[in-house]
C-alpha cells in the first residue's frame, strides 16, 4: 500500500483534524442559534473554517482509507478465520486460554455490523460536508435575518454538526476495536 508505512501518523492527524471539525461545527451551530437571525461578523469565517476542515479531514481520511480497507476491514472485520488466528496467537503470547474473557473477540455478526456502521459514517460525513459547503455559500450570499433563510441556516448547521459528531464517535469506536497500523 502506498501510505501503509505512515498510516498511524495519518490516522492521528485525521483524528486531530476531525476533533477540530467537531468543535468548529458545534461552535458554528451555537453561533447561529445565539445570533437570532442577526448578521454576525464572524459567522462567515466559521463557515469557511468548517468547510476547510471538512476538506482537510476528508483528504486525510482518503489517504488512510486504502490501508484501513485492507488491514482492518478485510483482515479483521470481514474475515472470522483471521480473527480466530489472531486470538490464538494473542492467547499464546499472553499464556491465556483462547476462551479467556480478556481475549474473546466480538462475534462475527457484531463485527460485520461495525463495518456497516463505518460505511454509514462515510455517507453521513459526505452529507455533512455538503451542508457545510451550502452554509459557506449562504453565508456570503444571503441575509440570515429573513425567516426562510434562518431556518435553512439552522437546518444546515444542525446537519453539519450532527454528522461530525456521529462520524467522530463511530470513528473512535472502530479505532478502539482495531486501528490502522495495529500490531
Amino acid at each position: 500500500m502506498l501510505f501503509e508505512s505512515v498510516a498511524r501518523p495519518l490516522v492521528i492527524a485525521h483524528a486531530v483534524v476531525a476533533g477540530t471539525l467537531v468543535a468548529l461545527t458545534t461552535h458554528h451551530l451555537v453561533w447561529i442559534i445565539r445570533s437570532r437571525g442577526a448578521r454576525r461578523r464572524g459567522e462567515p469565517r466559521f463557515a469557511l473554517l468548517a468547510s476547510g476542515f471538512f476538506c482537510l479531514a476528508f483528504l486525510l481520511g482518503c489517504l488512510v482509507y486504502p490501508t484501513y480497507r485492507v488491514r482492518v476491514r478485510a483482515e479483521y472485520f470481514d474475515a472470522p478465520a483471521a480473527r480466530a488466528a489472531q486470538l490464538a496467537l494473542s492467547s499464546e503470547a499472553h499464556r491465556l486460554s483462547p476462551s479467556s474473557p480478556a481475549l474473546m473477540a466480538p462475534s462475527s455478526p457484531a463485527l460485520d455490523k461495525v463495518a456497516h456502521v463505518f460505511d454509514m459514517k462515510e455517507h453521513a460525513i459526505a452529507l455533512g460536508f455538503l451542508c457545510s459547503l451550502v452554509l459557506l455559500w449562504l453565508s456570503r450570499r444571503s441575509d440570515p435575518s429573513q425567516l426562510e433563510t434562518r431556518r435553512l441556516y439552522l437546518g444546515l448547521a444542525y446537519g453539519a454538526c450532527g454528522s461530525t459528531w456521529f462520524a467522530a464517535l463511530i470513528g473512535l469506536y472502530v479505532a478502539s476495536l482495531r486501528a490502522v497500523g495495529a500490531p
